[in-house]
């Protein structure tokens, strides 16, 4: 399965949500972002860990990375994650287009959810695969997480993820070392959330 970390707004946590994923599901990554946050990940990582493949595009997806997610296409047993840039251009709309699944993180803002319903604009018929994910919350505001659920749900024609992330400091210290946080500190509840994201991926996956 092709699965997709986008949305055209910056700074909502795709790289580590897709590196969280892919270390998870032990599978390639797409880097799709022009700052190559994955690949720059990957260099961090030291050589005791598993080896993470990162395909890259610039301008259109070739070679080895279009073979790569063609096999993965509607392959629940072969996987891809796609770390998309934060911006609108053709690549970002092509990787859109392939994918399977697409993970929208969003934070809980009101500047936050106008960026979610512009991105609702761009996909036009490839909402049904769109799943939002509440991402670097604070879980203790629970009336803002509970006026963020009922804004997407009543508002925006993507589908909400049961899981959430929290604003934890594990997520950059992980990022730091080319760790996922399971890898970093598997005890941690940063660990916990991730586990809940690739078992809500796995049954979301299991579905199609």
């Amino acid at each position: 399965m092709i699965i997709n970390v986008a949305h055209t707004k910056g700074g909502v946590g795709k790289t580590t949500i897709a590196t969280n994923i892919a270390v998870n599901l032990n599978c390639p990554i797409l880097d799709l972002d022009f700052q190559g946050s994955s690949a720059r990940f990957n260099e961090l990582r030291d050589e005791s860990l598993p080896e993470l493949k990162i395909y890259t595009a610039t301008e259109s997806i070739q070679g080895e990375a279009f073979d790569f997610l063609n096999k993965a296409k509607g392959n629940k047993q072969i996987h891809v994650v796609i770390d998309s840039g934060g911006m609108d251009n053709n690549l970002i709309r092509e990787g859109i287009i392939y994918s399977d699944i697409i993970i929208t993180p969003v934070s809980i803002s009101q500047v936050e959810f106008f960026g979610l319903q512009d991105f609702e604009k761009l996909l036009e018929d490839q909402k049904e695969k769109v799943y939002v994910i509440l991402n670097n919350i604070n879980l203790q505001a629970k009336n803002n997480i509970l006026v963020a659920q009922n804004f997407i749900e009543e508002n925006i024609q993507f589908h909400l993820m049961k899981t959430m992330l929290a604003s934890r400091v594990a997520y950059k210290e992980a990022y730091g070392e080319g760790k996922s946080v399971i890898e970093y500190d598997p005890t941690s509840k940063a660990a916990q959330e991730i586990k809940k994201l690739i078992t809500e991926i796995k049954i979301i996956i299991g579905a199609l």
